[in-house]
């Protein structure tokens, strides 16, 4: 028997799953419910759906370019064709679908302006920022309803408090090699710590706004008061070599110093030409400042390539480099491992050292037209590469976590046990503060502390106390008692065992 299934009496959940697998509405049914850990991958700025944006912009009176599929960041001076008030948007179903569209991923169909999926995927946050600006509190705690209905426990917001915009670096020395980071890094930290904790403040803020939205400590507080939130800081690969060196101090300033802030993540296009000829230099970027702040946790994505993005030179060591140079503890995408020099070690070094692999299915189908077959997902698994499915940006690809995991299900034929794996996976990846549950992350071998407690029993002394000193293994212990309690009640949904 896996050691990862669950059992349930008196009917087998994993038979129901078998049963409910070849029918997609059944199976979303099963899965929505489905206790799903944690969400180690999602894009605060691209959670939420353009709808949501457009009624932001038409409660701060912005003005919307429908040329440019726009919203801007000022009010409209006079109405014209291409111009009009966020506000008149409901009042014009035409321009209204026009503008979800062009703000996500919505029946993406190319046209002679817009040819790539991929291009409209990455240009769409410029096309949406202007509504975000004054919202942050919202955005959270939209977000983190949108975790509690997909019944996940834990999430990993990437943020930027710090926009680049706001980093001056006139008078900065300039950064070329790997040779200039440790001069560069003595300049920045005369003036870097104030932004820090700038940063810190506007995410206390934001906090407070999104905790007050859900009534979190009142009698009629939201779901999502529940859900645990930490922040990985996000800093841009697609910029100057000193702007990319300077948002990386402050993300391990920040991560270093605050609970909140758990690990550093990367975001913008692999492909663009900043990020690939930049991409060496970055890598080195996070092996100097791993020595100058210690134990500082890395969420990179690397090889999001195809043959048809890049040159076949750029297709040869992005994971490669993004585990051995920059020591990333997970990997996002990771699609173009079979193009890489080094793939299978690539994927035993991953398996070995219990490194995960984050991925999103619809993601990858949309903007690098892998799926299927085409993906590979399936080499990953059976290398023993740990498996953690995310929403992403699950706005901008008006997907959820839920679809995720049906996709996977769908597409691979997983087995019940798969999927608790990935659930677990999910917690035993992440970055939160605190040990394991499980010895060494042999999911299923629980620590000494609690080896002979189980969910629902009364705790021994020792496990008490070892729940209430580890978050992590607090999380692991709830979602073994959640999963527990799916297996028993999910049987009970004529619904789904007729």
């Amino acid at each position: 028997m896996s050691p990862f299934s669950v059992q349930a009496a008196p009917l087998d959940v994993s038979q129901l799953y078998d049963h409910v697998r070849q029918d997609p509405q059944r199976l979303r049914l099963f899965l929505r419910a489905f206790p799903k850990g944690g969400d180690l991958h999602n894009q605060l700025n691209g959670a939420l759906y353009a709808e949501t944006l457009l009624h932001w912009a038409a409660k701060d009176d912005l003005c919307v370019s429908l040329n440019m599929g726009r919203i801007l960041p000022s009010s409209c001076g006079v109405s014209t064709h291409n111009e009009q008030p966020a506000a008149l948007l409901p009042k014009d179903p035409i321009s209204w679908s026009h503008l979800i569209a062009a703000l996500s991923m919505r029946d993406f169909v190319p046209t002679v302006g817009d040819r790539s999926a991929h291009d409209h995927f990455f240009g769409a946050f410029d096309r949406f920022a202007a509504a975000e600006q004054s919202h942050r509190g919202e955005m959270l705690a939209e977000a983190m309803k949108q975790a509690a209905r997909n019944n996940v426990s834990y999430v990993e917001f990437a943020v930027a408090p710090v926009a680049s915009s706001t980093v001056s670096v006139e008078g900065k020395p300039k950064l070329i090699q790997p040779s200039d980071l440790p001069r560069v890094h003595e300049e920045l930290l005369k003036s870097l710590p104030g932004l820090a904790q700038k940063a810190q403040q506007d995410i206390t803020d934001m906090e407070a706004q999104a905790r007050g939205i859900l009534l979190c400590g009142e009698k009629n507080e939201d779901p999502a008061c529940h859900i645990e939130v930490r922040y990985l800081f996000q800093a841009s690969r697609n910029m100057a070599p000193i702007m990319v060196f300077t948002e990386l101090e402050i993300g391990y300033l920040l991560t270093h110093d605050n609970r909140d802030f758990v690990g550093v993540t990367f975001t913008g296009a692999e492909d663009s030409p900043r990020a690939l000829t930049g991409y060496d230099l970055q890598m080195e970027m996070f092996r100097f400042l791993n020595g100058v702040y210690k134990d500082i946790r890395l969420a990179l994505p690397a090889g999001e390539l195809t043959a048809s993005l890049v040159p076949p030179g750029n297709l040869s060591s992005h994971i490669y480099s993004a585990l051995h140079v920059a020591g990333a503890n997970r990997i996002a995408q990771g699609l173009d491992v079979a193009s890489e020099d080094n793939g299978a070690d690539v994927m035993d070094m991953m398996a070995r050292q219990s490194i995960a692999l984050e991925l999103n299915l619809t993601r990858n189908e949309l903007l690098t037209n892998m799926k299927g077959r085409n993906h590979p997902f399936m080499m990953f698994y059976r290398a023993g590469v740990p498996i953690v499915l995310t929403s992403d940006n699950g706005g901008v690809f008006r997907t959820d976590l839920t679809e995720q995991y049906a996709l996977a299900a769908e597409r691979y034929g997983l087995a019940y046990s798969d999927l608790v794996r990935f659930s677990q996976n999910s917690l035993e990846q992440s970055f939160i503060e605190g040990r394991s549950l499980w010895v060494n992350g042999n999911l299923g071998e629980k620590v000494r502390a609690c080896a002979s407690d189980v969910p629902f029993a009364r705790l021994s002394k020792s496990c008490a106390a070892y729940l209430r000193n580890n978050a992590k293994a607090r999380l692991e212990w709830s979602l073994e008692a959640d999963l527990k309690e799916f297996a028993v009640h999910v049987v009970k949904n004529t619904v789904l065992t007729r």
